[in-house]
This record gives structure tokens, sequence and C-alpha cells, in this order.
């Protein structure tokens, strides 16, 4: 009985693309060349290559996140960046290996950031303190709620808020 779970083990894992280095690397030059979320939405759809709406909804399901049809459009077709929850599911579906995950999410966090309206800031540096003390004491209202992946991203996403801050003074 092992022994047959053993072979049946090899097989899967023989049966499964195994990225090479040069493609590990070809992608993190890809993410690192991305200037706008159609081009991260173009190596989306190159990601997921021809695997089918169904098996992308399995295979995020079989890893215990939840990957609708709408969802999977939106990743494939929409020029806008999806959610983080979205993305994160999309990438585990098509077996993004964990490590690798957080390079999708800081260049989708890094579009965001270059899409976002440049606003001026305040002349009173308390007023711009307050503000992110306030935006980080909601953010510590729903963290008991958000994964590991999003909450270093979001994290990732605070740093850079503030290396701008610093950039203006």
């Amino acid at each position: 009985m092992s022994a047959e779970l053993v072979r049946e083990e090899v097989n899967r894992q023989q049966q499964a693309p195994v990225p090479s280095a040069l493609d590990i690397d070809t992608v993190r030059m890809a993410l690192a060349l991305c200037t706008t979320a159609a081009d991260l939405r173009d190596l989306r759809v190159d990601l997921a290559g021809n695997l089918s709406d169904d098996e992308l909804k399995a295979k995020a399901r079989r890893k215990g996140r939840t990957l609708g049809r709408r969802d999977i459009r939106s990743v494939k077709e929409d020029p806008a960046l999806p959610t983080t929850e979205t993305l994160h599911a999309f990438l585990l579906a098509c077996d993004v290996e964990q490590r690798y995950i957080h390079e999708w999410h800081n260049t989708a966090t890094r579009l965001r950031i270059s899409q976002a309206e440049v606003v001026e800031p305040p002349s009173d540096d308390t007023s711009v303190v307050h503000s992110i003390a306030t935006g980080l004491r909601s953010v510590g209202r729903s963290i008991k709620n958000i994964d590991l992946d999003t909450f270093i991203s979001l994290v990732t996403l605070i740093l850079m808020i503030i290396q701008l801050y610093q950039g203006w003074k």
C-alpha cells in the first residue's frame, strides 16, 4: 500500500512542470520591468498558460482559497489590478512557489503606488503624523482577519509611503 502511494507521488511530481532557474529569473525580470497594470495582466495571462477557469478554481480550492469565475475573468482580462486576495489565490492556483509570491505582490503594490494621485503634503507635520496614526489604528482593528502575505504587502506599502513622505521634506 505505501509503495503504491510513493509510486503515485513520484508520478505526480514527474508530471508537474518544474520551472528552471532561467524561467524564474525571466519572471523576476519581467515583474521588475512592469510599468502598468496592463503589463502585469499580460504576465498573469502567460502564467495561467492554458489552464482552464475550472482548473484554476479547483487548484485554488485545493489550496484553501476561493477563486470565482468573475475573479478569474478580472485577473485574465481586466487591465486594472486585482485585489490582493484575488491575486494571491490566482498565484497559488498557478502553482507559483510561496517564496516567489511576494515578488508578484510587491510589483502590484509598486504599480498601485505609481497610479496613486500625488497629493501635496500639508504644511503642518503634526497633521501628517496624526493621519498616519489614525490609518494605522484602523488597520490594527482589522488586522486579525489578514493572512501573512497580505500583512507583508501592507507593511511594504506603509514603508513606501513613509519613504515618499521623507522625500517631500
